[in-house]
This record gives C-alpha cells, sequence and structure tokens, in this order.
C-alpha cells in the first residue's frame, strides 16, 4: 500500500516521507511527505473506497470539499479520494495539559496556560458564536452516546476481554438510564438549525499549534466523524476531558468556565442549566470511568458490581 501511495502521491509533487498510520482494516493510508518546495504535508489516502470503515475519510474529503472550517488544517489538494493537508508544527492538547500540570503542581494559572484556553473559546466562539441553541431528539441521543463513550472507553475496554466490555457496559447502565430520565423534562427544539459538528473533539483531535516555542493556535484534526447536529455535542465532549484533566484545580477551572461562557452567555438560563447538566453528568461519566470500571484489580463481573459506585452514581445525577 505503501508504495502505491508513494506513485500516486509522486504525480502531485511530493515525496513520502514517512507512514504515519497504514490501516488495512480501514483501508487508508496516512503519511507526512515533502513537497517540492520544501513544506511538508499530510496526505490521507483511502485505498479501498469500496471498504466501509473507509467512509470516514470519504466524510472527511467531503467535510474539506465543501467549506471546511476555521480552526482546521489548511487543505492544499483534494480528490475524491485523496486529502493533502498543511503539516502544522502542534502537540495534542491533552499532552499538552498534562505536561503543564506536571510542571505546574500548584493551582497558580500560568499565562500560557490562559492563552490555551483563549485559543479554545476562540474556536468555539467562531465555529457556534451565531448558532441557534439546539437540543433535539438527535442531540439527546447523541449525547447519551457519548455519555456511555465516556464511561466505558480506555485501556481495558480496548485490551479487554468481551466479558469485560459487557461488564463494564452493564455496569454503566443505570447512570446512563438515570441521565435518560431526568433529560425527559427538557423539551426539544427542531433539528433544522444542525450544523456540522466535528462528533468526535477528544483532546488528541484538538491541536495546540506552535512555531519557535511560541503557541500560535488550536486547530482540530480528523473529521472523520463530522456530522450535522447540535454545538453542544463538541462543547460538552471536549469541555469534559479538560474539566477532568483540571479536577482540584479550582482557579484553572475558572479559565476553562471563561471560555465556555463565550458560548453559554448566550443562552437563556433554561438552556444554561440543562447544560450545567449534561456537564455535570459527563464529569461523573469521566470519573466512573478512571475511578472504578478501568482501575479495579478484580477480574470477575460479581468483582466489579460489587465496588460499583451505586449511590455515588445516584446522588451525583440526581435533579437539582
Amino acid at each position: 500500500m505503501e508504495t502505491a501511495l508513494a506513485r500516486r502521491v509522486r504525480e502531485l509533487g511530493y515525496v513520502l516521507d514517512r507512514t504515519l498510520m497504514d490501516n488495512p482494516r480501514k483501508g487508508q493510508i496516512t503519511a507526512l511527505m515533502t513537497a517540492s518546495d520544501s513544506r511538508r504535508v499530510v496526505v490521507k489516502w483511502v485505498v479501498n473506497p469500496g471498504t466501509g470503515a473507509a467512509c470516514g475519510l470519504l466524510k472527511e474529503i467531503r467535510f474539506y470539499r465543501s467549506a471546511g472550517r476555521s480552526h482546521c488544517a489548511v487543505p492544499i489538494h483534494v480528490e475524491d479520494d485523496l486529502l493533502v493537508l498543511a503539516y502544522v508544527d502542534s502537540v495534542p492538547l491533552r499532552r499538552w495539559l498534562r505536561t503543564y500540570l506536571d510542571a505546574h503542581p500548584d493551582d497558580l494559572v500560568a499565562p500560557d496556560f490562559a492563552a490555551v484556553m483563549d485559543r479554545y473559546g476562540d474556536l468555539l466562539e467562531e465555529w457556534y458564536g451565531q448558532v441557534p441553541f439546539v437540543f433535539s431528539a438527535d442531540t439527546r441521543t447523541s449525547l447519551a452516546a457519548m455519555m456511555n463513550r465516556l464511561m466505558n472507553s480506555g485501556p481495558s475496554d480496548a485490551r479487554g476481554g468481551v466479558l469485560e466490555r459487557v461488564a463494564n457496559r452493564l455496569l454503566s447502565w443505570p447512570a446512563r438510564l438515570m441521565l435518560a430520565l431526568q433529560t425527559r423534562r427538557w423539551s426539544v427544539t427542531e433539528s433544522e438549525n444542525a450544523v456540522p459538528v466535528h462528533g468526535d473533539l477528544h483532546l488528541n483531535n484538538l491541536l495546540v499549534a506552535k512555531a519557535d516555542s511560541r503557541m500560535l493556535g488550536m486547530l482540530a484534526v480528523d473529521w472523520e466523524t463530522v456530522q450535522d447536529g447540535s454545538p453542544l455535542l463538541d462543547l460538552l465532549y471536549s469541555s469534559a476531558m479538560i474539566r477532568a484533566l483540571l479536577d482540584g484545580r479550582p482557579r484553572h477551572l475558572d479559565c476553562l468556565d471563561e471560555a465556555v461562557s463565550r458560548l453559554a452567555d448566550r443562552w437563556t438560563p433554561g438552556q444554561k442549566h440543562l447544560f450545567d447538566f449534561y456537564s455535570e453528568s459527563f464529569a461523573l461519566a469521566v470519573s466512573i470511568n478512571r475511578r472504578f470500571l478501568h482501575r479495579v484489580s478484580g477480574r470477575t463481573i460479581a468483582g466489579r458490581m460489587a465496588l460499583f459506585p451505586w449511590r455515588f452514581a445516584r446522588r451525583r445525577i440526581s435533579p437539582r
């Protein structure tokens, strides 16, 4: 596959540096290349468009072809099965935050952290600042799926056996049920105001771009899950993960809240209450994931059930 890609891009004037991902199951390759003018680019190629898993990259190609968006990698060349993006010197936001928190063990907010949260707020505001609040039936379904993903994804879900994955989902069922019951009391809006959203805005898909050790901005990558939906999907998913990393640091959390408020200040009190409810629920999902489902040493379903925080889940998810 790599040789075929090298032949393909040579026609466009690029030279293969190294392959970043070669995934036969998905039928796609991602590679770092150099253009004739010494610029570095990232090439994503759909090797087998007939593969079902390749539809994600095809969706990303259509996204860049139709309009794209600010705070994304700049497309240089787009074909039906090939996407060439400008390479940006950057680090994933998750790694940046972990490095920062290790270097700053106290709760004093450093200027570079405030700058990163400001860029995060810029991204949210430019994408969704003028978009009406959308909470449709589809939004509710998608948010429930995201909560399940936050609660169950991780090392043990990826490497564990079938029994362990089934156990995790059974144990997370009460929290998901309580979430569904509580959100029924909120009326839904029509989904006609839905806009393209990323759909999987975790912290490895947010990049802190830099040059000469200076932080330039924030980019979102891997738009393979792009879909029409509510901005709540991207906002809640990304902010919940940031909030989990900043747990126990109220001043840093205030910076995150300031970034989120760029959108929330435009909402009605009822819409803010709905957002706060989901935000707390997502925080609960991350907490259960980290503290229990993926750190409990018990290997049996019975052992995990004995240690599952039923009362903790019920208390945190109950209405205010």
